[in-house]
């Protein structure tokens, strides 16, 4: 399957819906924010302009005020953790993680703890309880312990994506309030906007 099959078979769908008289609501996520660049300014333009949520993956480490006030005031942008520095830790015979095995679960907890903390505080408005692994991989022992420093996945509160496939509008894959990268086409899901009552 070639890129332009995938984007062929949305469009197709996307003709069926409105050819039914339904629609489609989107919702979009960018990886390894940090600060405002101008790509990152054509896609704010983009989602404003067509009312479209995105969500940045922001790597904590990295990002400071000047991402904050460049996304101050635009309510169709969150912001989700984005691991701590994106670094890699696994050996160069492996894929890369940053969340792997390759630490001690305490030393990558205290990682996420510093990103979530440091994330809530540059932008109260804009964060989400939601973590988006680096490249895609996390530990799966580090799960079950996410709720502890604030992830409040499966509770209804984070926006979520349902898996594609047969089981496609049964079974969430972000119940554990992981973002999981979906294979088109899939169905996005958003739960009461995705914010937290706690903020």
């Amino acid at each position: 399957m070639t890129i332009a099959s995938i984007w062929q078979t949305l469009a197709d769908r996307l003709d069926r819906l409105q050819e039914a008289g339904e629609s489609v609501d989107f919702w979009l996520r960018d990886d390894d924010a940090v600060e405002p660049t101008a790509a990152l300014h054509r896609l704010l333009d983009l989602t404003d302009r067509f009312s479209v949520p995105v969500t940045l993956a922001v790597i904590p480490a990295g990002t400071d005020e000047r991402l904050s006030r460049c996304l101050a005031g635009r309510p169709l942008v969150d912001v989700a953790v984005h691991g701590w520095s994106h670094q890699n830790h696994a050996p160069p015979t492996e894929k890369r993680q940053e969340l792997g095995g390759h630490r001690s679960r305490d030393m990558i907890a205290s990682d996420l703890r510093t990103g979530w903390a440091r994330l809530r505080a540059l932008y109260p408005a804009a964060m989400v309880p939601l973590l988006v692994p680096p490249w895609n991989r996390i530990d799966p022992a580090l799960v079950p312990g996410l709720h502890e420093i604030g992830w409040t996945g499966g509770r209804g509160k984070i926006r979520r994506v349902t898996c594609s496939g047969a089981a496609a509008h049964e079974r969430p894959c972000g119940c554990d309030g992981l973002a999981r990268q979906p294979r088109l086409p899939s169905s996005w899901r958003d739960s009461s906007r995705h914010r937290s009552p706690a903020g």
